[in-house]
This record gives C-alpha cells, structure tokens and sequence, in this order.
C-alpha cells in the first residue's frame, strides 16, 4: 500500500503547519520524526490490524514533538484493506509535565547560589 495522504483535516493543519493542498497525495511518513518509527507502525499495523505508541511527529517547519497516534486498517464491505486511518494526539500533559520539572530545577539552581553566596 501506498500509504499517501486522502484527508488532512483542519487541526491537522494546524498541527503541523501544513495547508490542505500542500498535503492531499503526500507520503504520511514526512509526519513521523524517525522513519524506522513509521516503519515499525506501518508492520504493527499490518501484523495486528491496529496500532497505537507514543512517536514523535515533525511540523512543516521541522519542529518534533511528542504524540500518541492511534491507526488501524480500513477495510470497505467486501472486507478488502483499503488503507490505514490515523489520529496523532499531542501529548501535552506530558509537555507541561517536562516543562513544569524544568522551572522547578531553574528555580531550585537560583535558590541554592542565593544560600551559597
């Protein structure tokens, strides 16, 4: 399978910086950060029907970000595989989670040279 991009909706725009347009026809492995992760998503996929990780997706501007992608095999009534769908989630409570141990060790560096100084 071809594995091209059919739909590309509005917070996936968003999301990744990328107009409609400019995706419709793209290989969905420009979104992946690693392509060996979207390679062994793509095996899970096809080995058990279904597959959901956590990877790290890649913006139009090469930014990579953490995400949980949800995607499974689309069958039509005949029972045919006709492609995969998938849904990335952001992975924020993570993000802040990271980002709030992070102030807390800024702050604790500045409290601990004000004591010793």
């Amino acid at each position: 399978h071809e594995r091209r991009i059919v739909e590309f909706n509005r917070a996936a725009r968003e999301t990744f910086g990328y107009q409609l347009d400019d995706m419709i026809g793209k290989p969905v492995d420009i979104l992946y950060a690693d392509p060996q992760e979207a390679a062994a998503m793509e095996h899970e996929i096809l080995q058990q029907g279904r597959c959901r990780r956590e990877i790290r997706n890649i913006r139009k501007n090469g930014e990579s970000f953490p995400a949980f992608v949800s995607a499974s095999i689309m069958r039509n009534r005949q029972g045919e595989h006709i492609g995969h769908i998938g849904v990335s989630h952001l992975k924020l409570k993570n993000s802040i989670k990271k980002l709030a141990m992070e102030i807390i060790f800024l702050m604790y560096k500045e409290v601990s040279s004000l004591l010793l100084n």
